[in-house]
C-alpha cells in the first residue's frame, strides 16, 4: 500500500473498520490487499473506473493528498450516479467487499479534486 501511496494510518484504520464489522483479521487484510491492487494496477475494472471517474490513477490522486477517503468517495459517488453497487466496480468479489464494508464515511459532499 505504501508504494502506492496509501498512508499506513489509513491502511490501519481500514483494518480496524472492516475487523468491527465482524470480518475476521485474516479476511481483512487479503480483501484490502486485492482492493490496493485492483486499484493500483493499470488496466483493472476498478482502475479504469477509478481514472474514468477522477481523471487520474489513485497514484496521481494520492500524491495530491486526497488520501483513502477521498479514493472511497470518488468510487461510492461514481457508484451511486450509475446506479451500480460498489461491488460492481471491481473485478474481483474480494476488493469489491473490502470497499463496500469501508464506505462507512460521508459522502454528502462532491469530491474536489
Amino acid at each position: 500500500a505504501a508504494s502506492m501511496g496509501i498512508e499506513f494510518s489509513e491502511v490501519t484504520a481500514s483494518l480496524a473498520n472492516l475487523t468491527a464489522k465482524g470480518v475476521p483479521t485474516s479476511v481483512a487484510a487479503t480483501q484490502l490487499k486485492a482492493a490496493f491492487a485492483e486499484l493500483g494496477k493499470e488496466g483493472t475494472k476498478a482502475s479504469d473506473m477509478f481514472k474514468e471517474l477522477s481523471g487520474q490513477s489513485m497514484q496521481e490522486f494520492l500524491a495530491e493528498g486526497h488520501g483513502l477517503e477521498g479514493v472511497l468517495e470518488v468510487l461510492k459517488i461514481g457508484a451511486d450516479d450509475m446506479g451500480i453497487s460498489l461491488l460492481d466496480m471491481f473485478g474481483s468479489v474480494e476488493a469489491g467487499q473490502a470497499v463496500g464494508r469501508s464506505s462507512h464515511l460521508s459522502f454528502s459532499r462532491q469530491p474536489t479534486f
